[in-house]
């Protein structure tokens, strides 16, 4: 028998699975109500309102990120390799079972920003957080190496390249996004090309 929990998950994840085929301007409570197979009185148990519910998707996937980035992190004893292995883990974010508002389709829309701008403000705090920890283990053998001014660009750069990847018609590939942004991080921080394999 479903309870109550079961209820907000199924809410969360329909509303996930909503949001990339949709986008958020066509996302309705009954279109929820629907794939997730609620009744309006199990929705509201939870959510006020439509907001409410994104409001939760953005503190649900923003948590599920961040937990997995950390892990990347912290798993690899090289510090430079760390990051490659956190670049993988961002961009199959956008692109993995669980709901992902993470997913360029909300993070670059200006609609999004302008009705839940302290949530994913919180988003990208918790995902930051990490990859500038990572980012001053490197800068102990790359001076050059500034944690938050390069964590907030390589961020930036990561979403970029994740919103190719969730856009409709895209002709980029996974490995050739995690390739591309590797490039870029690897240059940075180590000041030289990427050796060739």
């Amino acid at each position: 028998m479903a309870t109550v929990a079961d209820d907000r998950q199924r809410a969360l994840g329909a509303a996930g699975r909503l949001l990339t085929t949709r986008g958020l301007r066509d996302l309705k409570v009954e279109s929820v109500l629907r794939e997730a197979g609620l009744s309006t009185r199990a929705f509201y148990r939870h959510f006020g309102n439509k907001h409410d519910l994104v409001r939760a998707l953005i503190e649900q996937s923003s948590h599920d990120v961040a937990e997995r980035t950390r892990a990347a992190l912290e798993a690899n004893p090289d510090p430079v390799a760390a990051l490659h292995d956190w670049v993988v883990v961002m961009l199959d974010s956008g692109s993995s079972e669980r709901p992902s508002l993470d997913a360029a389709l909300i993070w670059h829309s200006l609609e999004a920003r302008r009705l839940y701008s302290d949530g994913i403000e919180q988003a990208v705090a918790l995902v930051l957080e990490p990859l500038v920890l990572a980012l001053r283990r490197v800068q102990e053998r790359h001076p050059h190496v500034r944690p938050r001014l390069d964590g907030v660009a390589f961020l930036m750069l990561t979403r970029a390249v994740q919103a190719q990847l969730v856009a409709p018609g895209n002709a980029l590939g996974h490995e050739e996004a995690v390739a591309t942004v590797w490039s870029v991080i690897y240059r940075t921080c180590v000041l030289e090309p990427l050796p060739a394999e």
